[in-house]
C-alpha cells in the first residue's frame, strides 16, 4: 500500500509512523493521510475532497496496476476486520448512550477491553460499577464465533441446548 501511494505521488509516506497522519499532494490532489488499517493490516485512510473522488480512485487503480491492486466491496472489508479482531461501536455492540433497553449496555470488560480501564485513575464515571463487575464478574461476553460455510450469520440468534436464547451474532 506505501508503494502504491508513493506511485501516486506522495512523496516520503514511508516516514509516516503509525497511528500518525500528514499532508501531501498527489496528482495536485491535496489530501491527508494517516497510517492507520481498518482491517489490522499495514494500511492508509485518505482524507480530501469529496468532489475528487473519481479522480482519486482512478488514480490509485493506475498506481496499483502492477502490483495486483483490485477493488473489494464493504462486506469483505468488514470480515477482514472481524478476523482480525477489531470490534465496531454501531455494529458489534452498541454504544452505552445509545441503547434502549438498559440491559443492551455493554460494559469494557464485557468487550474483551478491560485492558484499557485504569482504577489507578481516581474518578471517573462508572469507576464504582466497574470496580463491582470486574470483583463479581461480567454477565455478557464478546466471543469469537467460527461459522462454516460462505454465508454471513450477522442478525442470526444464538440457542443453548435447552431452547433458552444466550446471544446474538454482530
Amino acid at each position: 500500500s506505501c508503494r502504491i501511494l508513493r506511485n501516486a505521488g506522495a512523496r516520503d509516506l514511508e516516514q509516516l509512523p503509525p497511528f500518525q497522519h500528514a499532508s501531501f499532494t498527489c496528482a495536485g490532489i491535496p489530501m491527508r493521510i494517516s497510517r492507520t488499517g481498518f482491517t489490522g493490516d499495514l494500511g492508509y485512510e485518505l482524507w480530501f475532497d469529496p468532489a475528487q473522488a473519481v479522480t482519486v480512485w482512478d488514480l490509485l487503480l493506475e498506481a496499483g496496476s502492477n502490483h495486483g491492486l483490485q477493488p473489494i466491496g464493504a462486506l469483505a472489508l468488514d470480515i477482514a476486520r472481524i478476523e482480525a479482531g477489531f470490534i465496531q461501536a454501531g455494529v458489534d455492540f452498541v454504544p452505552a448512550e445509545q441503547v434502549v433497553r438498559p440491559d443492551r449496555a455493554r460494559s469494557p470488560f464485557e468487550l474483551g477491553l478491560g485492558r484499557f480501564v485504569d482504577f489507578r485513575k481516581p474518578h471517573f464515571n462508572g469507576r464504582r460499577a466497574l470496580l463491582a463487575e470486574q470483583q463479581r464478574g461480567s454477565r455478557h461476553r464478546l466471543v469469537l464465533l467460527d461459522v462454516e460455510g460462505s454465508h454471513p450469520a450477522r442478525d442470526a440468534f444464538i440457542y443453548s441446548r435447552a431452547h433458552r436464547l444466550v446471544g446474538t451474532v454482530t
